[in-house]
């Protein structure tokens, strides 16, 4: 049985304190107690000396940073229909092409910016950690995995029990998602903790969330699992008015991904019209290959417009994830490259419901 995040002691630690611990979580738990105390001990600890080496490395540059290279943020406007909230999804068969980064930082740059522009109380975000076999945004993000989807699926239950609805903030949403600390007008969704629970998701329970999301927020932003088999995933690619696909010029991602679309077209979950590329890493020297010509020729459905291409951020990705940051809110050069994004999709979103 995990250790609850809440038991877990603070840290550092003395060698004394660790000991008693140990030894108390022993008598109650075994071995596998331990185990599990000792990851979060590791953890905490790895994410404190990240933080330290981050702050190091700002006062370092403090000096060089040129003038106006804080992230800047669109003016948001937009204004949403009721139960009708712009619904993303950020999907890829392939790990390692920035699908969670750009997720999170999608869904932290349209609330900051909403903040920014004195939307904050008028447009919430939810980002959702969709990958329900193998999630850990929340982690990421908020350092926990609980409360998560399967609390909320089981309190849905309930109220089924009662003859309820999902129609109460207090009750029916805040108990079950995670707030950032830096975001007030964001939440998380953890995935949950145990990836033998997807059997015990329904289709309906799905729907019923996204209802109920639908009704107190403005953005959802969902993201996706690897594969395309789950029916979760199935639902999150259904449920989304736009898709981005994330890619890296590589020609076996740009294959599988292509195969990708093929198949979510061919269970008419998605339709050309709602795809949009990011290629990260664009800026890499492979030689011969052209990378938009490539990316191009691969997804010619998609139009140039919604083609984006991005210089490498995997090390700065790193370095603000291991220290439970996100990176647009730091870096003038991401948020500068996420902006067309984020603008592009206000706009189709408004476009949509001839606003």
């Amino acid at each position: 049985m995990p250790v609850p995040a809440t038991q877990t002691p603070p840290v550092p630690y003395d060698g004394l304190k660790v000991q008693d611990v140990l030894v108390a979580v022993a008598a109650h738990e075994g071995s596998e107690g331990i185990e599990d105390l000792e990851r979060n001990v590791a953890l905490t600890d790895l994410r404190n000396a990240a933080r330290q080496q981050r702050d190091d490395n700002r006062r370092t540059k403090k000096n060089t940073r040129r003038k106006g290279s804080q992230p800047k943020f669109i003016r948001v406007a937009t204004r949403f229909h009721a139960g009708r909230p712009l619904v993303v999804a950020f999907a890829s068969p392939k790990g390692g092409v920035a699908k969670s980064t750009t997720s999170a930082n999608f869904a932290a740059y349209v609330a900051k910016a909403a903040e920014l522009s004195g939307m904050g109380d008028k447009i919430r975000v939810l980002l959702v950690d969709g990958d329900v076999a193998n999630g850990n945004m929340a982690l990421r993000l908020a350092h926990t995995l609980t409360p998560n989807m399967l609390d909320m699926v089981n309190h849905m239950d309930e109220l089924a029990t009662q003859g309820q609805r999902m129609d109460n903030w207090q009750r029916d949403i805040s108990p079950f998602v995670l707030a950032h600390p830096k975001l007030p007008n964001m939440d998380i969704l953890a995935a949950p903790d145990n990836p033998e629970v997807i059997t015990q998701l329904r289709q309906e329970d799905l729907d019923s969330m996204m209802r109920a999301w639908a009704q107190f927020y403005q953005v959802v932003v969902f993201d996706c699992g690897t594969q395309i088999t789950e029916f979760t995933n199935c639902a999150w690619l259904n449920y989304s008015s736009q898709v981005y696909l994330m890619v890296e010029p590589e020609l076996a991602c740009l294959n599988s991904t292509s195969e990708y679309v093929k198949r979510a077209r061919k269970g008419q979950l998605i339709t050309p019209d709602v795809c949009r590329i990011i290629c990260v890493r664009a800026d890499m020297d492979i030689g011969e290959l052209n990378t938009q010509q490539a990316v191009g020729d691969v997804f010619s459905f998609i139009p140039p417009n919604r083609q984006f291409y991005w210089p490498d951020f995997h090390r700065d990705a790193i370095e603000a994830g291991n220290s439970g940051e996100l990176l647009t809110l730091d870096s003038a050069e991401y948020a500068e490259a996420l902006t067309p994004v984020v603008k592009g999709a206000l706009e189709v979103y408004e476009q949509d419901f001839g606003l």
